[in-house]
């Protein structure tokens, strides 16, 4: 069984460099929730960004 854990998002104090490549490179978590189709249906092209910047979450 795999476990993931993240948080809903990266744009925290926390994360000194207030992006997802900072998130990905320093804060040990395997995952990230994005709820921004919550509020509105994301572009296409924002979509592609997340996946490939968050390839590397894996």
């Amino acid at each position: 069984m795999e476990i993931y854990v993240g948080t809903s998002g990266w744009l925290y104090d926390w994360n000194i460099g207030g992006n997802l490549e900072w998130y990905v490179k320093f804060s040990s978590l395997n995952t990230v929730e994005l709820n921004a189709s919550f509020y509105r249906f994301p572009f296409r092209n924002q979509v592609r960004s997340w996946a490939r910047k968050g390839s590397k979450l894996k």
